[in-house]
Parts: C-alpha cells; structure tokens; sequence
C-alpha cells in the first residue's frame, strides 16, 4: 500500500488601503498543493516551501537558507566517531549519541 503526505502552501496579501499608482498589485493570492510518498524526506518538502517562498518574494532565496539532511548529519556523526557506512542500521558499532552530538 502506498501512503502519501499532502502540503498545503498559502499566501494572500491584501493591500487596499496604499496607493502605488498601479505600479504594484494591491492583492496576491498564491497556493501550492504538493503530494508526496510517505516515505519523501522532510528535506524534499523544505525544498519545495523555499521554491513557493521565492515566488512570493519574487527573487531565488532557496540558496539563501542553508540546513543539513539526515543523511548528511548521519555522515558528519560517523565521520567524527569512525563508525561504519552501515551505522545506525548495523548492530557491530558501539556509539553514545549524546558525545557524538555534542561533536556535531
């Protein structure tokens, strides 16, 4: 059985009481509706709010907001504790996951 996720993205601007002389909009609605595989990363959704976000600013900010995957924080944490590519789904390594967060 696939499962899916639903986002809903909204935006509405109303502006009735400035005069701009016509040169900008006095009202803005913009709405994205996005389905995903539950099994989508959160990281893929974030991708998809910053391309929604840009289009209400008007400009490209998905290169102004930095974060880290899972799969790229899972890297740092076996990098830093020499533990194996498999780590956290094998059972040979030992790890405290609050030292190794601290070192993150």
């Amino acid at each position: 059985m696939n499962l899916t996720k639903h986002y809903n993205f909204t935006y509405s601007y109303n502006d009735e009481g400035t005069d701009y002389d016509g040169e900008y909009p006095t009202s803005v609605s913009l709405e994205k509706h996005l389905t995903f595989d539950e099994c989508a990363t959160w990281d893929a959704v974030l991708k998809e709010f910053l391309l929604f976000l840009s289009h209400v600013y008007g400009y490209d900010i998905t290169n102004q907001v930095s974060f880290m995957t899972m799969e790229e924080r899972l890297d740092r944490i076996r990098e830093k504790n020499n533990l194996s590519s498999d780590w956290p789904y094998d059972e040979e390594d030992s790890y405290d996951e609050g030292e190794a967060a601290s070192k993150v």
